[in-house]
């Protein structure tokens, strides 16, 4: 009896941790199936994907360019089964299918065979435009990325308006011939992905000081189409004053500060294909500085006392030539341990040592100047009172001897 008892419960243990692991297996897609929702514009030929960002918000995350068809039904519905490659109606084949209802599909423009060298180049100049029978056609990389990204559950809403959507309405990609792959699938094999982008009149240059720095002047994009996309040319800027310094992003070329300024164009194509130069112009005075003075050479600092036995102010007292286009200076420290610096000059005792300020000009001459700082402790600072030494020699006054009888 004891024997069937113990088998009875085994059974019942292992159906409920079954049932539990169907459960958390249950919860999970359905996790994932809120990540993304979908809307399709049947009017503008628009998928709009939205991420769930937290809460219940959603934030628009991507747009593709699609063809509906005057069939696609408009509504809520859900995602169902994938299919790699299905065939469609004529017959003809769709790659990265992904199901919303009944016989409605994301799937990619239709081939011929299933055989990525057909698909219909006719059907592809369509994209954008309604087109399809009722499904809801896709490049290969739109369609890819719903059925890897977008599990089934996931909710789809097909609606119609004049408004394309928060991202707009992307560019359809066209392409010559009858028949052929699709231009922008990833497949390595694809020709297409042999085509890049060019760049062209990318080159370094010395722009005087307080001229205007024409960054487009002589620069030029084709896409991966030869077509020419300069328009579409991004520009990304990054300055430094001295050569030792790390680059440091900034909105644009001031060439009333000089120093380095590397400048990334780059160029990203209907296809996703990039292209990238990079290039450093410099900005140079029209006078630079010749010598720089400080208005001291040294300094000797106290640690333990008062604030102000610990800090002392160093000054560019001269600046030569006096009509040097840019004046400004950085100050530094050779150990900030024992004496930092401020921006204005602002030298501040740490701890006892020895440390070099270095003022350095900041308009490319190289120009310097330094000043010796010596740190010591407030008990080694000299008395006022000088002691050990004549009344008489510290007063500067004469004292007379006089001899007593003896």
């Amino acid at each position: 009896m004891t024997r069937w008892r113990n088998m009875f419960f085994a059974v019942l243990l292992l159906i409920l941790l079954c049932g539990m692991g169907a459960s958390t297996e249950a919860e999970a897609k359905g996790k994932a199936s809120k990540q993304y929702r979908i809307r399709i514009n049947k009017q503008q030929n628009v998928v709009t994907v939205y991420k769930h960002v937290r809460g219940k918000k959603y934030r628009p995350h991507r747009a593709f360019v699609c063809s509906a068809g005057t069939a696609t039904p408009t509504g809520t519905f859900r995602l169902r089964e994938k299919i790699r490659w299905h065939e469609l109606m004529g017959p003809t084949y769709g790659q990265y299918c992904s199901r919303i209802t009944g016989s409605i599909l994301f799937h990619s423009v239709w081939y011929y065979k299933p055989d990525k060298r057909t698909q219909s180049y006719i059907q592809y100049n369509r994209l954008g435009t309604t087109a399809s029978h009722g499904c809801v056609r896709l490049t290969v990389w739109d369609a890819k990325w719903i059925y890897e990204n977008c599990p089934t559950g996931t909710k789809v809403v097909i609606y119609n308006s004049a408004d394309p959507g928060p991202l707009g309405k992307p560019r359809a990609v066209k392409v010559s011939g009858y028949s052929g792959w699709d231009p922008t699938d990833p497949d390595p094999a694809n020709p297409y992905w042999k085509k890049q982008p060019e760049l062209t009149g990318v080159r370094k240059k010395t722009v005087r000081y307080g001229r205007k720095a024409e960054l487009m002047k002589g620069v030029r994009a084709k896409d991966s189409f030869g077509k020419n996309v300069s328009s579409r040319i991004k520009v990304s800027i990054w300055h430094k004053a001295l050569a030792k310094d790390k680059y440091k992003k900034v909105k644009k070329i001031n060439t009333r500060v000089p120093g380095s300024y590397r400048l990334t164009y780059r160029i990203t194509d209907i296809l996703r294909h990039t292209a990238e130069r990079s290039v450093v112009w410099k900005v140079v005075p029209k006078k630079k500085v010749a010598s720089l003075k400080l208005s001291r050479k040294s300094m000797t600092l106290y640690v333990g006392g008062t604030a102000a036995e610990a800090a002392g102010r160093l000054k560019v007292s001269q600046i030569l030539p006096r009509k040097a286009s840019y004046k400004k200076v950085r100050y530094t420290s050779s150990n900030k341990k024992i004496a930092a610096v401020s921006g204005s000059g602002v030298v501040r005792a740490k701890r006892r040592g020895s440390a070099v300020i270095r003022v350095s000009a900041l308009d490319g001459s190289g120009r310097k100047a330094v000043c010796r700082v010596i740190v010591k402790k407030i008990s080694e600072k000299p008395s006022k009172d000088m002691p050990g030494k004549d009344p008489a020699a510290v007063s500067g006054s004469a004292v007379k001897i006089i001899k007593q009888p003896q």
